[in-house]
Protein backbone atom coordinates (compact mmCIF):
# COMPACT_ATOMS: atom_id res chain seq x y z
CA UNK A 1 0.00 0.00 0.00
CA UNK A 2 1.35 3.61 -0.68
CA UNK A 3 2.74 5.82 2.02
CA UNK A 4 1.37 9.25 2.46
CA UNK A 5 3.70 11.72 1.75
CA UNK A 6 4.31 13.42 5.26
CA UNK A 7 5.70 16.91 6.35
CA UNK A 8 7.60 14.97 8.20
CA UNK A 9 9.06 12.47 5.61
CA UNK A 10 9.34 15.35 3.40
CA UNK A 11 11.56 17.00 6.07
CA UNK A 12 13.91 13.84 6.48
CA UNK A 13 14.60 13.57 3.06
CA UNK A 14 15.56 16.69 2.52
CA UNK A 15 17.45 17.25 5.18
CA UNK A 16 19.17 13.53 4.25
CA UNK A 17 19.94 14.74 0.98
CA UNK A 18 21.12 17.92 2.53
CA UNK A 19 23.47 16.17 4.38
CA UNK A 20 25.05 14.22 1.51
CA UNK A 21 23.11 11.30 1.21
CA UNK A 22 22.27 9.25 -1.76
CA UNK A 23 18.28 9.34 -2.58
CA UNK A 24 18.43 5.63 -1.78
CA UNK A 25 19.84 6.30 1.50
CA UNK A 26 17.69 9.13 2.41
CA UNK A 27 14.63 6.82 1.83
CA UNK A 28 15.95 4.60 4.20
CA UNK A 29 16.48 7.69 6.77
CA UNK A 30 12.47 8.65 6.14
CA UNK A 31 11.97 4.67 6.93
CA UNK A 32 10.22 4.36 3.50
CA UNK A 33 11.65 2.24 0.74
CA UNK A 34 13.52 3.80 -2.06
CA UNK A 35 10.73 2.52 -4.22
CA UNK A 36 8.30 4.41 -2.62
CA UNK A 37 10.67 7.78 -3.13
CA UNK A 38 11.20 7.28 -7.00
CA UNK A 39 7.27 7.01 -7.46
CA UNK A 40 6.86 10.13 -5.96
CA UNK A 41 9.47 11.87 -7.69
CA UNK A 42 8.50 10.49 -10.87
CA UNK A 43 4.84 12.52 -10.54
CA UNK A 44 6.85 15.13 -9.80
CA UNK A 45 5.11 18.43 -10.70
CA UNK A 46 2.20 16.54 -11.89
CA UNK A 47 1.24 15.17 -8.71
CA UNK A 48 -0.27 16.75 -6.03
CA UNK A 49 0.87 20.07 -3.92
CA UNK A 50 2.84 17.69 -1.43
CA UNK A 51 4.67 15.45 -4.48
CA UNK A 52 5.34 18.98 -6.21
CA UNK A 53 7.08 20.72 -3.02
CA UNK A 54 8.94 17.25 -2.61
CA UNK A 55 10.49 17.63 -6.00
CA UNK A 56 11.09 21.85 -5.80
CA UNK A 57 13.11 21.16 -2.55
CA UNK A 58 15.12 17.88 -3.55
CA UNK A 59 15.79 20.02 -6.24
CA UNK A 60 17.65 22.79 -4.57
CA UNK A 61 19.24 20.57 -1.75
CA UNK A 62 21.11 18.87 -4.49
CA UNK A 63 21.98 21.99 -6.13
CA UNK A 64 23.88 23.62 -3.00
Amino acid sequence: MPRKLSKHTEDTLVKAIEDGLTMRQAARAANISPNTLYRWLNRGIDGDWRTKRLVKRIREATRT
